[in-house]
């Protein structure tokens, strides 16, 4: 009983000092009402108490729907506490949040991590198949944008790399690359599993695209050398198919 109230306290303290903190911020932001709530919600989270981090970060979004953040924080929150379903709608909130704001869009690197907390959720979730299939099914639709059917696709590619199926991960990152090929992170993604893959050959598209948006990624740069610099496709000589073991996308749950 010592130990709940005093776990309790060191709570207490720790959202007045954030709350405080917050209060003497003089950053002008774009999304600024639920910037108090969302605080005080990682405060919580960050000794235990899931209960209430989760109302804190439901009371940011109620001030501000768009808040990706938040959105971000509730879905780790859910997950934490085993909610999979819960926590794949919060990870799909908050990349649909991110799409409403500027400063959402320009929050390149926390998307890729909200991507990869989604799909490492939905290949552990009871409800895996359902949404496995429902990716599927908005990839395949010629009625969305070639850059949403090229996320989905993106999705797709690592829920079947958390479960292992190398194979199908690789077909979905070509098909994705190929819808989408100004996509810089999903070039990138694609080339690098694929050159793990032993894939050399089709490895040279995604890897070439990536090259022609950024030439300044070092793990880019270091996988265009791996590949023996880029050249015309039937130049290269594919190598063997290899199953990759799950888990290689490794993103660990963060408050950054």
């Amino acid at each position: 009983m010592k130990q709940k109230t005093s776990r309790l306290l060191r709570a207490m303290i720790l959202v007045s000092m954030v709350g405080a903190l917050a209060g003497c911020s003089s950053d002008v932001q774009v999304l600024t009402h639920p910037e108090k709530p969302r605080l005080q919600g990682i405060a919580l989270y960050n000794v235990g108490d899931l209960s209430n981090a989760a109302g804190a970060f439901k009371n940011a979004i109620h001030q501000e729907p768009r808040d990706y953040k938040a959105h971000y924080y509730l879905g780790m929150t859910y997950e934490a506490q085993g909610n999979y379903q819960q926590a794949i709608q919060g990870y799909k909130a908050s990349v649909d949040s991110m799409k409403a704001t500027l400063q959402g869009q320009e929050a390149i690197d926390l998307r890729q991590k909200v991507m990869n907390r989604l799909a490492a959720t939905i290949a552990r979730g009871d409800d895996q198949n359902l949404e496995k299939d429902l990716l599927a099914s908005q990839a395949a639709d010629p009625k969305l944008s070639n850059q949403r059917r090229a996320e989905a696709y993106f999705l797709l590619a690592k829920v079947q790399r958390y479960r292992g199926d190398a194979d199908s991960a690789i077909a979905a990152y070509a098909k994705g690359s190929e819808l989408d090929p100004k996509d810089f992170w999903l070039q990138k993604e694609a080339g690098i599993y694929m050159l793990q893959a032993g894939l050399k050959q089709q490895a040279n598209a995604p890897l070439a695209r990536a090259s022609k948006i950024s030439t300044h990624d070092a793990e880019l740069n270091q996988a265009i050398t791996d590949i023996g610099g880029l050249t015309k496709e039937n130049e290269l000589v594919p190598g063997p198919k290899t199953q990759l073991p799950p888990g290689q996308i490794v993103e660990p749950i963060t408050d950054k």
